[in-house]
């Protein structure tokens, strides 16, 4: 059983790191476009931003939801309740009650601050380009 929940931890580890690379790569990429339409005065390079940035948040929800599963098959085999030696199938034993979908992950408070605030960013510098201030 030991071994089992290694394996378990293992892949929460790696959903978790998963998720921190995208936030990673989020900030850099979008940076980089914000850095370009302030330098071009390019409205649409800002526009052309949010596609991938909703693309992140959507992959990062789906990650956080996966550590979530995880974590339930987790606490089940260390109860003692999946007499199933090493399985790693969360559809078939974990209750999908208990985790939330992933609809209301992509705005749980710990990744919704981070991508409203840049889409926030994303608004106020449309509107300082439109306005002729940057």
């Amino acid at each position: 059983m030991t071994k089992h929940l290694d394996y378990i931890q293992n892949t929460i580890n790696r959903m978790a790191n998963n998720s921190f690379l995208i936030k990673g790569w989020t900030i850099t990429f979008i940076s980089l476009l914000f850095i370009l339409a302030v330098r071009e005065s390019n409205i649409w390079l800002l526009a052309l931003s949010l596609l991938p940035l909703f693309c992140f948040w959507g992959l990062d929800a789906y990650y956080l939801k996966q550590e979530k599963l995880f974590r339930e098959l987790y606490d089940l085999v260390r109860a003692g309740k999946i007499n199933e030696p090493f399985t790693m199938n969360v559809k078939k034993y974990v209750n999908k009650k208990k985790v939330m979908n992933w609809f209301l992950i992509l705005f749980s408070t710990t990744i919704a601050p981070i991508y409203v605030t840049i889409i926030l960013l994303n608004i106020l510098i449309q509107l300082l380009i439109i306005n002729g201030v940057i």
